[in-house]
């Protein structure tokens, strides 16, 4: 009977070796997908920061003249301009701030 018993912890003990192996590769897997995703949507979507300066110009983060106010985010392009300088997406989010330096959006 010992040998039985000592049969049977192996046998256990190689199922759950196996089960583990197969629950890290799953977990593999999915982290692979997830970098994956995160690299085709842009995670953060760092790059899209801009500053809208007081003169009512857009820079990229890196400082390149995107274009005026009006020319992006004026009506029709999705996004209203508020008489209090606010940026807003047709669905009401804030989308910054005219006339304030540094003032980012995404």
């Amino acid at each position: 009977m010992k040998k039985n018993t000592v049969r049977s912890k192996k046998t256990q003990q190689k199922k759950t070796e196996k089960l583990f192996i197969r629950v890290m590769c799953v977990l593999l897997v999915l982290v692979m997908i997830l970098g994956l995703v995160e690299a085709v949507i842009g995670g953060n979507n760092t790059g899209s920061t801009y500053t809208v300066t007081e003169d009512g110009h857009v820079h990229a983060a890196d400082g390149t003249h995107l274009g005026t106010v009006e020319e992006l985010f004026g009506e029709g392009n999705g996004t209203v301009v508020t008489e209090d300088g606010h940026i807003h997406a047709e669905d009401g989010t804030h989308i910054g701030t005219v006339g304030e330096e540094g003032a980012a959006a995404e």
